[in-house]
């Protein structure tokens, strides 16, 4: 089964939302300039503010102050409920580019 995001645990013990190895060998040309936030944020069709205050309402905590803002969580299943949902986009996306 293919994902583009996957839940990793920092040695802060805090667990982030990742780009999966799978999306890496899916789009090996794949470059962002920016927050991979944004690219799950599109997969739920969300903004990007849309989508942090979505994470926060989900038990996100965002660190950061500059730039973009990063979003941890102390839960890993609050994480991994964030994670499901924007797979969910990925998938659809994944069905129509790559048949």
């Amino acid at each position: 089964m293919s994902e583009a995001f996957v839940v990793r645990e920092n040695p802060n013990g805090k667990f982030i939302l990742s780009l999966s190895e799978q999306f890496h060998q899916d789009f090996p040309n794949f470059i962002c300039h920016q927050s991979y936030g944004i690219l799950a944020a599109r997969l739920m069709n969300m903004t990007y503010p849309t989508f942090l205050r979505y994470c926060v309402s989900h038990g996100g905590e965002l660190v950061g102050k500059q730039g973009y803002p990063a979003t941890y969580f102390k839960s890993e299943s609050d994480a991994k409920e964030i994670v499901k949902e924007i797979n969910k986009g990925y998938k659809a996306l994944r069905a129509r580019l790559i048949p």
